[in-house]
């Protein structure tokens, strides 16, 4: 009767872990979403709004140039959409393609969405884990856009090198900097994406000085 008590016992706590683990899953899902929702959004959002702007600026003495904007917020907007897309298979890309290459059409992209100028460096031969491009992708994306957003800023430089044992990833921007740095929903969300791959995630600024992000990660972590 003894061990049959126990069994019940140790069933009902196995069922409520089993649940409770289920809930946890669920609570990361949604988590994850909605990190994603906000970071390609965001991203392309800030990019139309850029767009439009300067759309509604030429549209009185030159409309040729307000049509020009408006069509490139379009086309950004189809991009959009498409990234939105691609995150739900941004785990499994192929490999074949060069991961230099890779950001380098991203940047490119965004260059010509936005208008800003980005110099950019890469260590040669750089090879990521899926994981690893994700963060790294997102952690671009979400420092370009908060840099245009909050620091006005239309120029930023960007490496991305092997020291060691660590990728190493450094995102300066030339905007107004701040007092102190406010880590909001997308900043947080880079931070956590980092530390689930064991990285850091470092953000300096001071006023009039822009803002830098560096985020370091194990070289060899391929989770």
């Amino acid at each position: 009767e003894k061990v049959k008590e126990r069994t019940d016992e140790l069933a009902q706590v196995h069922r409520e872990t089993v649940n409770a683990l289920v809930e946890q899953s669920r609570l990361e899902e949604r988590n994850r979403i909605a990190r994603e929702i906000h970071d390609t959004l965001g991203h392309t959002l800030t990019g139309v709004l850029l767009q439009i702007e300067a759309g509604k600026r030429l549209l009185v003495r030159d409309s040729r140039r307000a049509q020009e904007k408006m069509q490139a917020a379009l086309e950004q907007v189809r991009r959009g959409l498409d990234e939105v897309r691609r995150s739900v298979h941004l785990l499994h890309e192929d490999d074949s393609e060069d991961d230099t290459a890779r950001l380098a059409g991203l940047l490119q992209a965004i260059m010509q969405s936005t208008g800003v100028s980005i110099k950019y460096r890469f260590s040669p031969g750089i090879k990521l884990s899926p994981t690893q491009r994700h963060v790294i992708y997102r952690a671009l994306q979400e420092g370009i856009t908060n840099g245009i957003r909050h620091g006005r800023s239309r120029s930023f430089d960007f490496q991305l090198t092997v020291e060691g044992e660590q990728l190493r990833f450094v995102l300066k921007d030339y905007g107004r900097g701040a007092e102190k740095v406010k880590f909001g929903f997308g900043l947080n969300s880079m931070r956590e994406r980092a530390e689930e791959l064991a990285g850091t995630l470092q953000v300096d600024t001071r006023p009039g000085e822009g803002l830098s992000i560096t985020l370091t990660l194990p070289l060899s972590h391929s989770a």
